[in-house]
C-alpha cells in the first residue's frame, strides 16, 4: 500500500458523528479530505459537480438519480431543503474522490462503496452529458461503468460545474466544522508513519 492509498484509508473513516447529513454532508467531507491530503503533502482541491447514477436491466431503466444545479438537472431533488443544489468532491493525484458516495445508494445499486475513488478522465477526452429533458450539458470528469452477463448495466457520472459555488456560504463550509477532525486524522497519520518507520 503506497502513501496515497494509506491516506485514502483514513479518509474512509471520516463519516463521524459531528457531520450532520441534513446540512451539507458532502461539503464537510470533501473539505476534510482536501485539508487532510494537503496536510500530508498531497496536492488536492475540491470541485463542485453534478452527479448522475443509473441502473438498467435488459435495457430497461431500473432507477436513476441526479444531483446538481437546476439548470443542468431540470429538477430539485429536495425543494424543502435550505441548502445547495450541488455536490462537492475532492480531486487529488489524478483521482476524483467522493467521500459521500454512499448518499446515492439505492436498491438498484445497493452494492456501491461508501466512498468512490475514480480515475479522472483526461481533459481532452471528456464527453459531455446532458440530463434528460434539459438542454445544457457538462464535461464528464470521471465515470464508473459496468455491464454484467445477466443484462444488468450500471453507470455513475461526475460532471464539472465550476460556477456552482453557493456552497461556500453555507455553515457546512466553516473551518470550525472540520478543523478538529483534520487534526485527529493528521495525528493518526503521524502515528501510522512512525510505526512504519520503526518496521522499516
Amino acid at each position: 500500500m503506497n502513501r496515497f492509498e494509506k491516506a485514502l484509508a483514513l479518509i474512509n473513516d471520516i463519516k463521524l458523528e459531528p457531520f450532520d447529513s441534513n446540512s451539507g454532508n458532502c461539503i464537510q467531507h470533501a473539505l476534510v479530505a482536501r485539508d487532510f491530503l494537503r496536510a500530508v503533502s498531497f496536492r488536492a482541491e475540491v470541485k463542485s459537480v453534478a452527479v448522475y447514477v443509473e441502473a438498467l436491466q435488459d435495457d430497461q431503466l431500473l432507477h436513476s438519480v441526479g444531483c446538481g444545479p437546476l439548470s443542468l438537472t431540470g429538477r430539485d431533488p429536495n425543494p424543502e431543503k435550505d441548502g445547495w443544489n450541488g455536490h462537492l468532491v475532492t480531486v487529488s493525484e489524478g483521482y476524483l474522490i467522493d467521500p459521500t458516495f454512499y448518499q446515492f445508494r439505492r436498491k438498484a445499486w445497493d452494492w456501491i462503496p461508501d466512498i468512490a475513488r475514480v480515475k479522472l478522465i483526461p481533459a481532452g477526452q471528456r464527453e459531455r452529458f446532458t440530463f434528460f429533458g434539459t438542454k445544457k450539458g457538462r464535461p464528464i470528469l470521471a465515470a464508473v461503468t459496468g455491464e454484467h452477463d445477466n443484462g444488468y448495466r450500471f453507470r455513475a457520472l461526475w460532471m464539472n460545474t465550476p460556477t456552482n459555488t453557493e456552497w461556500v456560504r453555507l455553515p457546512a463550509a466553516r473551518l470550525d466544522r472540520r478543523d478538529f477532525i483534520v487534526e485527529e486524522m493528521v495525528e493518526a497519520w503521524k502515528a501510522h508513519e512512525k510505526i512504519s518507520d520503526n518496521h522499516a
